[in-house]
């Protein structure tokens, strides 16, 4: 589904972009059962390119945030991406 995502932001398409983002992040948080995982935060930082992309900034800053937070979890430290 990100890859879906992906390609259609390539296309220029930014609403299916977002659902198909949307849609990876909600199975990753099934398939992880809510744990903090690098793909739930991979999915957040795809979702915030998008609303980047769409100029909502501050959604995007928060999941921004949400996917720092997740990595700081996992690695003990900050992550270096």
């Amino acid at each position: 589904l990100e890859a879906i995502g992906n390609a259609y932001d390539f296309l220029g398409d930014l609403p299916k972009a977002l659902q198909f983002r949307e849609q990876a992040l909600e199975m990753r948080k099934k398939l992880y059962q809510e744990k903090p995982h690098p793909m739930v935060a991979a999915s957040l930082d795809g979702l915030a390119v998008s609303y980047s992309q769409m100029n909502d900034h501050q959604t995007a800053l928060q999941l921004a945030l949400q996917a720092y937070e997740i990595r700081k979890i996992i690695y003990q430290d900050p992550h270096p991406e």
